[in-house]
């Protein structure tokens, strides 16, 4: 069994805060209530909720960090899975979208990450899943 797998099984036991979030920003509302519904077939007793987020804006992860916070008390896993894609031939691609995938994809992921760090350092513990 990975350890993943593990820590999902033990998630599956208590109640938990799972954030959804919308890489991009753009507010696929109807993609997360079905994620969400999707994760509660799987963890019946599991709470899960939804918080739309850049994660390329410095005010979106705090504000994400905050919102897990305010749920549970604290921050144990980050699963960075964000990522946005622009299908166009290189030539056609302008500096500004390249720049927006970077900053969403390589930035906003690593920045997630220092945004979690903080309080995972201080409980000692902690987990981050970049996928």
């Amino acid at each position: 069994m990975s350890q993943l797998h593990m820590a999902l099984e033990e998630r599956r036991r208590r109640d938990v805060r799972v954030d959804e979030v919308d890489g991009n920003g753009s507010g696929n509302e109807a993609a997360a209530r079905q994620t969400q519904a999707d994760c509660a077939k799987l963890a019946p007793k599991a709470r899960f909720e939804i918080c739309q987020a850049d994660i390329s804006r410095a005010d979106d992860r705090a504000r994400l960090v905050q919102f897990c916070k305010d749920g549970f008390g604290r921050l144990d896993m980050l699963v960075n899975n964000a990522g946005i894609n622009i299908r166009a031939p290189i030539h056609e691609l302008t500096l500004e979208q390249f720049r927006s995938v970077l900053d969403t994809n390589l930035t906003g992921t690593w920045l997630m990450c220092r945004a979690a760090a903080e309080d995972m350092l201080a409980a000692r513990w902690g987990r981050v899943i970049n996928i």
